[in-house]
């Protein structure tokens, strides 16, 4: 298999996040899968992950604090909508730039480019790339105009947020009393990347299961999968 980061298309890249590098190094690591990086050598971008995580969650968090006057539960599910693993996957397929993630070729099969969580941490590892390379206003910048977050007040976002599960919560409570449980467990992957499988059940009956990189995110994608079926059951 031929090292593909010696091509790599960094000014294309940067064109269509609308950021400059002054080190491209950092950009490159953030586009390189642990699959990639095993048989080259090379870094992968799960650190660079890691601190896009934080990254992230601070400039949302300050926003969202500074131009709103909301409870902590209010600002909890807020920002749960902007780092959801949903809206990031979403960002990087508008962005179009999943498909320039540089993965090993055996891997490919995995359709690795096109999964929501490995999405997700591409956005995560592109922030952190940006912080290293340019500080935290560049990151800033970048985050807040990607996920849109100036676009309306704060508090509309309330009605939009992707708390699923609370969503789903209080959707089921207006029919009467109910037990939502979820019963997750690591289902694939390796000791570095599992694959979480959540299943939902409503008064022990099982309704849908869902997978995620993490506890958290399994658990959301199956409530917003709960949801889906209870209002297509609505229309119909």
């Amino acid at each position: 298999m031929k090292e593909q980061r010696a091509n790599f298309p960094t000014e294309e890249i940067c064109n269509k996040l609308n950021v400059k590098f002054k080190n491209t190094e950092f950009l490159k690591t953030a586009f390189t899968h642990s699959s990639y990086a095993n048989v080259f050598k090379k870094d992968s971008n799960q650190r660079m992950e890691f601190l896009g995580d934080s990254v992230l969650g601070l400039i949302v968090s300050d926003y969202i604090y500074r131009n709103s006057n909301l409870n902590e539960g209010e600002l909890t599910r807020i920002k749960s909508h902007f780092v959801s693993e949903s809206a990031l996957s979403r960002v990087i397929e508008e962005l179009g730039v999943n498909k320039y993630l540089l993965v090993n070729k055996g891997s490919l099969g995995q359709e690795l480019h096109e999964k929501a969580s490995v999405k997700a941490d591409l956005y995560e590892s592109i922030v952190a790339a940006i912080y290293l390379d340019s500080g935290l206003e560049a990151a800033r910048k970048f985050v807040l105009e990607t996920l849109d977050l100036a676009r309306k007040s704060v508090k509309q976002y309330l009605t939009e947020s992707s708390d699923y599960k609370t969503q789903l919560q209080e959707h089921l409570q207006k029919q009467g009393k109910v037990k939502i449980s979820y019963r997750t467990a690591i289902t694939k992957g390796s000791a570095h990347e599992p694959i979480f499988t959540a299943t939902l059940s409503v008064n022990g009956e099982k309704i849908c299961s869902s997978s995620g990189s993490s506890k958290r995110r399994a658990e959301q994608e199956a409530a917003q999968q709960a949801l889906e079926k209870l209002k297509k059951y609505k229309q119909d």
